[in-house]
């Protein structure tokens, strides 16, 4: 692939990414990093090149705008997964019947009983609906499978979140012991020290019951635990969305080491340009903040740059600054009480000569927020971007715009004296006698 080939991908995903989620995106740091390590993988022989000229492809007829998907693919009894015209093939024969664009990436590592998917945006509706019956068809039987327990229960079932990845033996065989009915859901992002579990709502208070004495049991040991979590279907869909480098992590150990040559170089010209770019606040003069400004499914906040930002617990952070994240805290959280608002970059503007920030919330989606322990809110807790300005920025809006209007009138007064001042004063005649 040529620079300029490269360079064209890295401008449409650049393009396309000005108003997208930020959970799904893919920004153009991840489309250089995706594009190099797939280049490297080829020249590695690890992945054909075919795989990688239609992950090209793909992403030039989609302008960048598409997810990347985990999805679990059931195995053979030889360990490996079942992709013929009767196994996952047919499942990418049905998505493209219902009119999804979708490609298969390059299988990273053919052991790990997942496949990853890049599904055009506007797509990701209908996707959504298969991929939601796809996964409750792969649910692992646990007490019950999962239609067994739908059916049991008249539907009337609750998912939960447990952080017990490392522990799940332990769970099947304490529920099986109190007679809970359940089913295991496929796990989407292993590692993150997550299960999901589909509980007939019946049980659901001896499930609350029985983690409780887990979690005290825990403490007493002087290990803190994690609270259990309620969540939805779209909650637990959503944790198979991937970005470009969880992605790569992926690979198995033998990419891993294919790749470990390249690791200590420096990143190309194209991929620092891109990062430097990703990474910078835009003034609100950007063409970028008309589009946000215009755009009636985000709310405009204003963001004190001496109060809400140098005086955050973690806008200095470094992590969060490389990671081309913004941090301000919450106004009226102080203390412990402090909350911190993470935003993309690309989400935040500057103005008033640098002393204030413009930042934008998808009203209907709820921003990442940092407690001042350091953990972030919960999915189920966090406030939407429509709520947090209601509960938190409107009145700081009201200000700053008064500030403005202040400001604006004095200016105008100093103008008008200013000018009064210079007009020349007629001189009053001289009578000649």
């Amino acid at each position: 692939m040529s620079e300029r080939d490269t360079q064209q991908i890295i401008m449409a995903v650049q393009k396309a990414t000005v108003l997208m989620d930020p959970v799904f995106k893919l920004t153009a740091a991840g489309a250089a990093l995706l594009i190099t390590y797939l280049a490297r993988m080829v020249k590695e022989h690890k992945i054909k090149k075919g795989e990688f000229k239609n992950v090209q492809e793909f992403m030039k007829a989609t302008d960048g705008q598409y997810n990347i998907v985990n999805v679990p693919v059931p195995t053979t009894a030889d360990g490996l997964k079942w992709l013929g015209s009767e196994g996952f093939g047919k499942e990418m024969d049905s998505l493209r019947e219902m009119g999804v664009r979708v490609q298969l990436m390059p299988d990273l590592n053919k052991s790990d009983g997942f496949e990853q998917l890049m599904i055009q945006s506007d797509d990701m509706e209908l996707f959504s609906g298969w991929y939601e019956r796809y996964l409750q068809r792969q649910m692992r039987g646990g007490e019950h499978l999962t239609q067994d327990l739908q059916n049991l229960t008249n539907g009337k079932t609750t998912l939960v979140s447990i952080p017990f990845e490392e522990n799940e033996s332990k769970l099947v065989h304490d529920f099986e012991k109190l007679g809970i009915n359940y089913s295991i859901l496929p796990d989407l992002n292993v590692g993150d020290g997550e299960i999901q579990i589909m509980v007939a709502s019946s049980d659901i208070d001896t499930v609350k019951y029985w983690y409780g004495m887990y979690q005290n049991d825990q403490l007493a040991k002087g290990n803190e635990v994690k609270d259990m979590n309620y969540v939805n279907m779209e909650d637990y869909t959503q944790t198979g969305n991937m970005t470009e480098e969880e992605y790569i992590n992926t690979a198995s150990p033998e990419l891993q080491k294919a790749n470990e040559k390249y690791e200590n170089r420096k990143y190309g010209e194209i991929e620092n340009s891109v990062i430097k770019q990703e990474n910078r606040i835009r003034s609100t003069e950007d063409v970028a903040y008309e589009q946000y400004h215009n755009n009636p499914g985000f709310t405009e906040i204003t963001i004190n740059k001496e109060t809400l930002v140098e005086k955050s617990s973690f806008a200095q952070n470094e992590k969060i600054k490389e990671s081309g994240l913004f941090a301000s805290r919450i106004p009226t959280t102080y203390g412990k009480d402090e909350q911190t608002l993470i935003l993309p970059n690309e989400q935040v503007f500057l103005t008033d000569d640098g002393k204030t920030y413009i930042a934008f919330l998808e009203k209907d989606k709820s921003p990442l927020v940092m407690l001042a322990n350091g953990m972030p809110v919960s999915v189920t807790e966090r406030k939407n971007g429509e709520k947090l300005f209601r509960d938190y920025y409107d009145k700081v809006e009201r200000e700053f715009y008064k500030k403005e209007q202040l400001s604006h009138t004095a200016n105008k007064v100093q103008e008008s004296a200013k000018s009064m001042a210079t007009e020349k004063i007629p001189s009053v005649p001289i009578k000649i006698k």
